[in-house]
């Protein structure tokens, strides 16, 4: 039976988040923000030149999730690899400023975080337009994490972009071990069969599938498919401005996008769904009611410029649930 979740019940489910402990393995990015005022085209090149106005650091790509927990009222505990340098040492402030658990995060000496730099361009007071990203990227040798301990039936978030911090066959003995893993991965779905949960967006599930979906239904094929092919227990698709699709035993379900279908920015809206339906799903909701939320949270986030997070107040406020 897959009821429809009311406010209430999800209120609740909002509420025994807070406090919650959630181990996360994760590639851990810096989204960097460069800010500039276009000041004249140059002389000897076409090329814009900007006065520089300010620079901004964000948790980025998994390390998102794990600040998207941490707003969420939950406890994470980061699991991954970053560099010892200035957005390592912004992570290790930020993670520790919330008083994260910061034993599983190893430094590396010798490399540079992954890092994210976006250059944006606009007036003084106006908004501004990404004008060039550039990326700082390396891949790490597979398996050199260390996670919390984890027992039977305990739930672990594994946000995948691919820079080889999460190692499948790890993946795989925890698995075997019982523990409900739920895995936002970058175009290696084949690797984690038998998890509890994916979370790919609509290119991931296409890529994986070998197939567009050119209508809603086969969306619904789609990750049905997904979720015999794998043998997971659950597939959260999600489809941009489509919303999501809901797999699990008895219930293939398109959920309509929340809020507005024109986004003021997508910038980590996968990151949002992974963390509030990881949290959701440790704190007793069913499938539905954790792809409720996430679908919620994820509406709320691409609402905001830039790499957001999402709060329990905020999502109350969007079910119509006030404080009292």
């Amino acid at each position: 039976m897959h009821t429809a979740p009311t406010p209430e019940r999800l209120s609740t489910i909002l509420s025994a988040i807070k406090g919650r402990s959630i181990p996360v393995l994760a590639d851990l990015v810096v989204d960097r923000y460069l800010y500039g005022v276009p000041k004249r085209i140059s002389r000897e090149a076409p090329v814009l030149i900007l006065s520089f106005d300010r620079d901004w650091m964000v948790p980025g790509g998994g390390a998102n999730t794990i600040s998207n927990l941490q707003a969420l009222g939950a406890k994470p505990v980061p699991a991954g690899i970053i560099g010892d340098d200035p957005p390592g040492r912004f992570l290790l402030d930020t993670f520790g400023d919330h008083g994260m658990d910061l034993s599983h995060l190893r430094v590396l000496s010798d490399a540079e975080t992954l890092t994210k730099m976006r250059i944006l361009a606009g007036p003084r007071s106006g908004v501004k337009q990404q004008v060039v990203r550039m990326d700082m990227e390396r891949s790490f040798e597979s398996g050199t994490v260390t996670l919390p301990a984890l027992s039977e039936g305990d739930l672990l978030a594994v946000s995948d972009y691919g820079y080889n911090t999460v190692c499948p066959d790890a993946i795989l003995k925890l698995r075997d071990r019982g523990i409900r893993v739920i895995v936002d991965s970058r175009y290696r779905l084949a690797q984690f069969p038998g998890v509890f949960a994916v979370t790919p967006n609509e290119e991931e599930a296409c890529a994986f599938l070998g197939r567009e979906f050119r209508t809603p239904e086969e969306a619904l094929e789609g990750a049905e498919e997904i979720r015999g092919r794998l043998e997971a227990a659950v597939v959260l698709l999600t489809r941009g401005s489509e919303g999501m699709v809901l797999s699990v035993d008895g219930l293939n379900l398109a959920i309509p996008v929340f809020g507005s279908d024109q986004p003021a920015d997508v910038t980590g809206a996968g990151d949002t769904v992974l963390a509030a339906f990881a949290a959701a799903m440790a704190s007793g909701a069913t499938p539905l009611e954790a792809a409720t939320l996430a679908n919620i949270a994820g509406g709320i986030v691409v609402m905001k410029l830039g790499t957001a997070v999402c709060t329990p107040a905020e999502i109350r406020k969007a079910l119509g649930i006030h404080a009292g």
